[in-house]
């Protein structure tokens, strides 16, 4: 469940930080419902159901797969798998905001060297969240041959551009 919980991070983020959810969002809500479902059905992780399989595709590759596919259980059992991926995906939802509530300044203090950086390693962030200061990037590294102090002409590989041979106007051809 902690993973539905990390999948559900972004949208979540975005009610407790903004107030409301984007479109943006939709895409964690269903990876989140699929992974619960694949819980329940594949892997037999559900408390109420028990640790049988209900999946049964041969993982056909055409459109109309799901209406096509025979259930070997029935419409009650049906019933049970979706209130127990609701129970799983519900759950994971409130405890992932109970951890973004309580954390709400770790959040913010993410999100803002995010909008810094772009791009956090694990160290940073761990720096970020113990409030110390993130080091100056590294330089990007130049390549000997890309001098800007050397001409085109000098540089191996690079063609030097000159200007085309045409007259000036008014002067001689």
């Amino acid at each position: 469940e902690a993973m539905i919980a990390v999948k559900m991070g972004g949208r979540l983020a975005e009610e407790i930080v903004l107030g409301q959810v984007t479109t943006g969002a939709s895409d964690d809500i269903q990876k989140a419902t699929d992974l619960a479902r694949r819980m329940v059905c594949e892997w037999g992780m559900s408390e109420t159901l028990g640790p049988l399989s209900f999946d049964r595709s041969n993982n056909e590759v055409f459109l109309g797969r799901d209406l096509a596919a025979r259930k070997d259980y029935s419409e009650s059992t049906a019933k049970a798998i979706d209130a127990e991926v609701h129970r799983i995906v519900d759950d994971a939802y409130h405890r992932a905001k109970k951890l973004l509530e309580e954390n709400r300044d770790h959040l913010a203090a993410v999100a803002e060297a995010l909008l810094e950086r772009e791009v956090l390693s694990s160290e940073e962030v761990q720096l970020v969240l113990e409030g110390k200061p993130l080091p100056e990037p590294a330089p990007a590294p130049v390549a000997p041959d890309e001098s800007a102090d050397a001409a085109p002409e000098q540089v191996p590989g690079r063609v030097a551009i000159t200007p085309p041979l045409v007259p000036e106007p008014g002067g001689a051809t």
